[in-house]
């Protein structure tokens, strides 16, 4: 649902009549929707912890005089030639820059290859980021209807499984997912040869920087088939990302040249989708995965404890479906978002995630008798 262009880009839908808790309480959910221009995911949790509470009781709040300008007016050339100041710096800036980013991307592309010949020397099959993604389904035109779906996953087994495998929470979320769209890919028959790639947002911003902005891309080893064999792809390729993305980091542009006028950018959107160009054009990659981490201690809002805190994020043409996380207490929040006529049941993928879930506890662990070659056939999914 687009938001309202001529008031505030953001709005609060409270939803009454649900069933009561296990304890007899009452359950309200509170839909928050605030334009991705404004926001990315670690600028709302900084949000959150501004609005919510860490305790039952609202702690009190010293209301401040606003020192900016109540009103003001901007005319059409004033925002015509800062929007276009705007631009020109985005441009000019990599254009300056262009000797050292081609050494940038060179060394790059170096270290990952090189990378990849030390695990060819190790047996172990080479990763790299570097690829298109393979064309799927899901790599269409969206449309303005949208198919969701949420569940929960206890973070401390995830956390448990995790140091089992020598594995972050983030490579343990990848996993999940890369399982989940195997199983759903076979299902539907359309497993690619080639490994899916994900979109997954890197924040370039330091520790205690709370302004938004995001970056992102990695294979996620759907074409292999054991478990163990496609955990270990996804560690390595998460690896690679990390180094790749800290040495690409100071070349990569947080802003795009868009002529700053959100009209023309939106009938541009209009027409990209309306000439189905993402159906005709290579993709970098299949989907977007994104891991935000949530609060760690309960919150509360106006005496009330947020049981859960599904993401709801966005889909964009040629990517029609989003898998956001957001740990929440402890728990691990998940909320898929796809376009309804790419991908009307989306619980299915959501289901798959859930099945993952049970097979990766079920795994081997690394060093234990079970652990020959990756995995015994068994750990096939």
């Amino acid at each position: 649902m687009l938001l309202d262009r001529s008031r505030p880009l953001s709005k609060l839908h409270v939803l009454q009549g649900l069933a009561p808790a296990a304890n007899g309480h009452r359950r309200v959910v509170l839909y928050t929707q605030l334009h991705h221009a404004a926001i990315d995911g670690q600028a709302a949790v900084a949000l959150a912890r501004i609005v919510l509470d860490t305790g039952p009781e609202p702690r009190s709040v010293v209301p401040r005089a606003s020192t900016r300008q109540k009103a003001f007016a901007l005319g059409l050339s004033e925002m015509l030639r800062g929007a276009l100041a705007n631009e020109a710096q985005q441009v000019a800036q990599p254009i300056r820059n262009l000797p050292s980013t081609v050494d940038t991307f060179k060394n790059a592309a170096a270290r990952a290859l090189g990378g990849s010949t030390l695990r060819r020397r190790a047996r172990e099959a080479p990763v790299s980021n570097f690829m298109l993604a393979p064309p799927m389904p899901l790599n269409v035109s969206v449309f303005t209807g949208r198919a969701c779906a949420t569940f929960r996953l206890p973070l401390p087994e995830l956390k448990a499984l995790g140091q089992a495998h020598d594995a972050s929470i983030n490579d343990i979320v990848l996993m999940l997912c890369s399982s989940a769209l195997r199983r759903h890919d076979r299902k539907t028959q359309a497993l690619p040869r080639k490994s899916r790639v994900a979109a997954v947002p890197i924040s370039p911003r330091i520790a205690g920087d709370t302004t938004a902005g995001t970056q992102a891309s990695m294979s996620l080893g759907t074409h292999i088939a054991k478990a163990l064999k496609r955990l270990a792809h996804v560690k390595a390729a998460t690896q690679a990302m990390k180094s790749t993305m800290g040495s690409l980091k100071s070349i990569l542009p947080t802003d795009f040249p868009s002529i700053g006028v959100p009209w023309l950018i939106e009938a541009a959107t209009t027409m990209y989708g309306g000439v189905r160009v993402a159906e005709k054009i290579p993709q970098l990659t299949n989907l977007v995965i994104s891991n935000v981490p949530g609060p760690p201690v309960p919150l509360y809002l106006a005496g009330a404890r947020m049981l859960t805190n599904h993401p709801a994020s966005n889909i964009t043409h040629g990517l029609a479906l989003n898998i956001t996380v957001q740990s929440c207490d402890r728990s691990l929040d998940f909320g898929l978002m796809a376009d309804a006529v790419a991908m009307p049941d989306v619980r299915d993928p959501a289901d798959a995630i859930r099945i993952a879930f049970d097979d990766i506890r079920a795994l081997p662990r690394p060093g234990s008798h079970d652990d020959d070659e990756y995995g015994a056939d068994w750990a096939r999914c």
